[in-house]
């Protein structure tokens, strides 16, 4: 279904626009198959507020029910609930920090389901929308998220410039909050794009970086998947006795260790 075709005029109308999301929302929930207990609490707190919910319950309650749809892949559901709150509250002024937490949460989820249905126009409204609102209000941890999620954006469509811009001021800020789950995904971002423009030696400096966040947090599967992708560098850059060595050694790892479901998790790029 395609998201573009969402009528949200009734969202937008006069009247508490925090319960007029709220019902907007339920009402498309109520359109998937097998999803009564995601319906069911947004059904409860509408007969127990009425239009006296206040923006931050409404919130709360939709990001849970956005939660539990993206968790069932229901992606075109997610994006709609996505687009009712995008559009009510696109010109209103969120109060409290948590409120406006919560909301640029409901963006990145609608903006990250935009992104695998292929709505790439209507996901980079939603995600520069949010950081627009991140950086107004100093969240730098939000800010963060979404510089990623916008450069994985920009290197989907093969823009490869802008999408190293944006996970070079995602990589700034992790930095400097020493955030290295974060980091990891950053510094894996950024070794992919320079492997896509054959750049294999920054490529391969960024991977090791990504690979450094893993050993700090102490993920040893997860640092053995990235083995293998820098494995994949070498083997690029003609080194495949190096290649291969490396990966022997992470299929010794995984076999002693029970890892067999990881044996072809991550593939060579």
């Amino acid at each position: 279904m395609v998201v573009t075709a969402l009528s949200v005029a009734s969202v937008a109308s006069a009247g508490n626009v925090a319960w007029r999301v709220l019902s907007d929302v339920a009402d498309e929930c109520r359109k998937v198959s097998g999803c009564a207990d995601v319906v069911a609490p947004l059904d409860s707190i509408i007969a127990a507020r009425g239009e006296n919910i206040d923006c931050k319950t409404s919130l709360d309650a939709v990001l849970v029910a956005m939660t539990k749809l993206y968790d069932r892949l229901e992606y075109s559901a997610v994006a709609k609930a996505g687009m009712i709150c995008s559009e009510a509250l696109a010109e209103n002024n969120l109060s409290g920090s948590e409120e406006i937490r919560t909301y640029i949460h409901i963006l990145d989820y609608f903006g990250y389901c935009c992104q695998r249905m292929g709505l790439y126009r209507e996901l980079s409204d939603s995600y520069f929308r949010a950081l627009d609102i991140a950086r107004s209000e100093n969240m730098e941890e939000e800010e963060a998220v979404l510089l990623n999620n916008i450069g994985s954006l920009y290197y989907k469509t093969k823009n490869y410039d802008k999408a190293m811009a944006m996970y070079a001021d995602a990589i700034s800020i992790n930095e400097r909050c020493k955030s290295h789950e974060r980091l990891f995904v950053n510094y894996n971002n950024m070794s992919s794009v320079h492997v896509k423009r054959n750049n294999l030696d920054k490529g391969l400096e960024y991977a090791y970086l990504a690979l450094h966040q893993l050993d700090s947090v102490g993920n040893a599967d997860m640092s053995r998947l990235m083995l293998r992708n820098i494995a994949s560098i070498y083997s690029m850059k003609g080194m495949k006795r190096h290649a291969i060595a490396m990966l022997r050694s992470i299929l010794d790892y995984q076999e002693q260790n029970r890892r067999t479901a990881y044996l072809g998790a991550l593939s060579c790029r």
